[in-house]
């Protein structure tokens, strides 16, 4: 509360979620505060959020970057900026292409077997070689996902905190806004 928010929000009531777990399976407890959702594990430090409003994503980057700042020795390999598309209802045309990706495996299964969930990856980098866009595209029960992870690789926190700051890299924002666009390209819904 003290590094991440400014100007620091000593009052705003703080939610922990501590998951119960059957059969021996650990999960990290998640902190909610101010409508963001932390979840501190050994290599990584996630914030999420529900809403995905420019303003949302900008006051995550900021909040990132008070506490790099901060705990300035803290070990870093990359910063993600991560985004998730569902389709409940796809067109039916669009899982021809998890059927053509996959028939060459199929095609060599005893008669009877049919797909059931499929996934394709991708990583893409770019001109500069130091983004990778990550996309895990799934197809299963009926319903299309499509995952995307902006990876930026560095070493440390002062580089995380220009990644985070816009500083010769995309805003998460603007990478919202480029998943948006390939997804409107290849499905026809940018939503």
């Amino acid at each position: 509360m003290r590094h991440g928010f400014e100007p620091p929000n000593e009052g705003a009531q703080v939610k922990a979620f501590f998951p119960a777990s059957a059969g021996g399976f650990f999960e990290f407890p998640k902190y909610v505060i101010d409508g963001f959702s932390y979840t501190i594990r050994p290599d990584m430090l996630m914030i999420t959020f529900e809403q995905s409003d420019a303003k949302r994503l900008s006051n995550a980057e900021l909040i990132a970057a008070r506490l790099l700042r901060t705990l300035s020795h803290t070990p870093i390999t990359g910063v993600g900026h991560n985004f998730e598309f569902r389709d409940p209802q796809p067109s039916a045309n669009y899982f021809n292409r998890f059927t053509e990706a996959t028939r060459d495996l199929l095609d060599q299964m005893p008669e009877g077997w049919s797909a059931g969930a499929t996934t394709l990856s991708v990583s893409i980098k770019n001109k500069d070689g130091d983004v990778f866009c990550n996309i895990a595209r799934t197809s299963d029960a009926g319903t299309i996902i499509v995952k995307f992870n902006f990876h930026h690789p560095v070493t440390s926190a002062e580089q995380a905190v220009k990644v985070l700051d816009g500083n010769g890299y995309s805003r998460m924002v603007d990478n919202l806004g480029l998943a948006q666009t390939i997804i409107k390209g290849a499905y026809g819904n940018g939503d």
